[in-house]
C-alpha cells in the first residue's frame, strides 16, 4: 500500500469518526435541554405550592348568609344589616370625641345557627364589649356568643400601660365562626379612617362566607385554610 492511499484512508477514518461522535451530542444535547426544562417547571411548580394559601383537604363548597353584621348609627338607634363592599350611610360612622358609644358597634349573628360561637380577632385598634354600662376590653382572639355587639375602638393602650390613638388608617376585625368544634364560616370587617383630623370611622364588609353542611356531614375546614383566605381577603382589600 502506498502512501498516499493509506493517508487517504486515515482521512476517511478521521471523517467517519467525527460524523458519529456528532451524531451521537444531538441526542445527549437533546436530553440536556429537555431535563433542564423538566427541572425549571418542577421549580416553579413548587415555588407556586408555597406561595398558594393552605387548602382544605377536600373542595369547599360556600355560600352566603350565615353571618349577620348589624351597625348602629352614631345619633340615633336606628340600624341596617352591612352588605359586602357597600358602604354604610354618612350617619354610620364613629369618633372617639364625637361619640357617646365607646367605639364602632357591630353586632354578630348567624340566624338559624343559635350554638354558634365566633372568634373574633383585630389587626389594628382595639375591640371592647359593652355590659352593663361596663367596658369590657377584650385580648384578641377572643370568643363570643351568637348576638353579642363588639365595638371596635382607635383607642389603644401601649406596651407602657399608657393609652394612645390607633396611627393606622385602617384596620380589619376577622370573625370565625365554629359550631359542635367545626368551622362552618368566617366574616372580614373593614374599619377606615373618614377624616384623618377628628379620626373619623367607618366600618365595610368586605366578606361573608358559609360553609354548609354537605349531605348532612360538616365539611372538613381547617384553621389554616379560612387564615389564608382572610390574609387574601385584606391583601385584596389594600390599606394599613
Amino acid at each position: 500500500m502506498t502512501s498516499e492511499r493509506l493517508y487517504e484512508l486515515l482521512g476517511d477514518l478521521r471523517e467517519e469518526r467525527v460524523q458519529s461522535v456528532r451524531q451521537a451530542e444531538v441526542p445527549r444535547r437533546r436530553r440536556r435541554r429537555w431535563w433542564a426544562a423538566a427541572a425549571a417547571c418542577l421549580c416553579a411548580a413548587v415555588l407556586l405550592a408555597l406561595l398558594a394559601p393552605p387548602l382544605s383537604p377536600a373542595g369547599v363548597t360556600t355560600a352566603s348568609g350565615l353571618l349577620t353584621v348589624t351597625a348602629y348609627a352614631s345619633t340615633s338607634e336606628e340600624t341596617v344589616v352591612m352588605e359586602e363592599g357597600i358602604d354604610l350611610p354618612a350617619d354610620y360612622r364613629w369618633s372617639l370625641a364625637m361619640s357617646s358609644r365607646p367605639g364602632v358597634p357591630l353586632e354578630l349573628t348567624a340566624p338559624g345557627h343559635p350554638d354558634a360561637a365566633f372568634e373574633i380577632a383585630a389587626d389594628g385598634g382595639a375591640l371592647l364589649l359593652w355590659e352593663e354600662g361596663r367596658i369590657l376590653p377584650q385580648t384578641p382572639p377572643f370568643t363570643a356568643a351568637n348576638g353579642t355587639t363588639i365595638y371596635w375602638t382607635s383607642l389603644i393602650e401601649t406596651e407602657e400601660g399608657t393609652p394612645a390613638a390607633y396611627s393606622g388608617s385602617t384596620a380589619h376585625i376577622q370573625v370565625v365562626v365554629r359550631e359542635e368544634g367545626h368551622i362552618i364560616g368566617y366574616a372580614v370587617i373593614q374599619i377606615y379612617r373618614e377624616d384623618a383630623e377628628w379620626a373619623v370611622y367607618r366600618a365595610r364588609l368586605l366578606r361573608s362566607v358559609f360553609f354548609p353542611k354537605v349531605d348532612g356531614a360538616y365539611q372538613d375546614i381547617s384553621a389554616s385554610y379560612v387564615a389564608g383566605a382572610i390574609q387574601e381577603v385584606k391583601a385584596q382589600a389594600g390599606g394599613e
